[in-house]
């Protein structure tokens, strides 16, 4: 198979940043933009700069329930949606669930995370406030009902309602180093009860293209069947994540797809922001990791809706991210030209491999994504700029040695 497109995004060829979207493809993205989003972030119906409309009824495209399990909390949706074109309404119920927040201060976790302070080796009592104030009555007023539990108590786990579709979106890396066994706990352990708990249903989990090995980019990015080389007790936990499905899988006979996505980007949080926000606040950018994927945030949930009829025993694996590989230092050289300034660069040697994936096969399934580099480029700048609301949870994506 050969390896994806390598884009460099600097003066070599900038035109790859200066294209605009065909009129008709763009009002698409801004008539749109929200639609399919329920961000990870924030679980439900997000507000956003470029939303025009919100959909509960758009949240899944099957008409079946799902529950989504992010951190220690699970909860209800009960949305009326409509069906496309005005064809009637149906009741749809789908359960989302609520972050786990941290244990010291109530700031927003990123997506696929779940963060405690120092010494904090607990995770919150599951009658603790909800990490973003006033979110339960946003949710509320999309006709969502939260159901809080402690997914680690069995018992709480048992009481949740019996569903046919799953998302599985708890997880822990940052903060792993001094608090191994709480990532073990959630990214691990976990698994393997809502596994058991949930044998009769379809699994959809979310996982990490952290389990595969850095790689040259001459080689290109790795594929589903790259054997796995985990670095770090982050990833190693990720893999045992993946493991437990897979023994329920095979096991039960359970229908489980796994997504391997790196990474995932948006407004708040992410790579380009990550960058970006070094960029404007003139801040040394590292280039140990020199090259990334990235993904628009809503098109990874959209993947993530369609992967349902792909469920199978043993599971079915897929890769979840852009086509593009991209130069992080041309990425630098961009932003600094949407703010007019010059990026600085760390001394540092650039490194000769970084954590790359071929997603050719979701592609293949799915389409290409909605929102490309250079669309995502212009909006986080413009957020930037304008001084948008961030999460303040930097990637790390710099990291090789495998310690968050």
């Amino acid at each position: 198979m050969s390896p994806p497109p390598r884009h460099r995004l600097g003066a070599e060829v900038g035109g790859l940043l200066k294209r605009r979207a065909e009129l008709k493809q763009r009002s698409l993205i801004e008539r749109s933009a929200n639609q399919l989003q329920p961000e990870r972030q924030a679980l439900g119906v997000q507000a956003s700069r470029h939303a025009e409309a919100r959909q509960p009824g758009q949240v899944h495209r099957h008409g079946e329930d799902v529950v989504q399990i992010h951190g220690h909390r699970v909860g209800g949706v009960f949305a009326q949606a409509e069906r496309c074109g005005g064809r009637g309404r149906r009741q749809q119920r789908v359960h989302l669930a609520e972050r786990l927040r941290q244990a010291h201060g109530a700031t927003p976790a990123p997506a696929n995370t779940v963060e405690s302070g120092p010494g904090a080796a607990k995770p919150p009592s599951p009658n603790a406030p909800p990490s973003i104030p006033g979110l339960p009555a946003e949710l509320a007023a999309h006709g969502i009902e939260t159901l809080a539990c402690d997914l680690l108590d069995r018992g709480a786990l048992q009481g949740l309602p019996e569903i046919p579709n799953v998302i599985f979106m708890a997880a822990r890396k940052f903060e792993t180093a001094g608090a191994e066994h709480l990532t073990w706990a959630m990214n691990t352990f976990l698994p393997g009860l809502v596994a058991e708990r949930y044998r009769n249903s379809r699994i959809v989990a979310f996982s990490t293209g952290n389990v595969y090995p850095l790689r040259s980019v001459l080689d290109g990015g790795a594929v589903e069947a790259t054997p796995v080389g985990p670095v770090g007790e982050y990833a190693q936990s990720a893999l045992g994540r993946e493991r437990m499905f897979e023994n329920g899988s095979m096991r039960w006979g359970t229908r489980v797809a796994i997504l391997r996505l790196n990474y995932a980007v948006e407004l708040r949080y992410g790579v380009l922001l990550d960058i970006g926000r070094a960029v404007f606040e003139r801040r040394p950018i590292s280039l140990s990791m020199p090259y990334v994927n990235v993904i628009w945030q809503r098109d990874a949930n959209s993947c993530c809706l369609r992967s349902f009829p792909y469920c199978q025993s043993p599971p079915f694996v897929l890769n979840l991210t852009g086509p593009e590989t991209l130069c992080v230092r041309d990425l630098a050289i961009e932003f600094g030209r949407q703010f007019g300034m010059e990026p600085i660069f760390q001394p540092d040697d650039e490194g000769s491999t970084s954590l790359l994936s071929n997603a050719s096969k979701a592609q293949t399934l799915f389409g290409g994504p909605t929102v490309p580099p250079h669309q995502m480029i212009e909006w986080i700048a413009d957020w930037i700029r304008q001084g948008g609301v961030v999460l303040n949870k930097p990637t790390h994506f710099q990291t090789r040695d495998g310690k968050f």
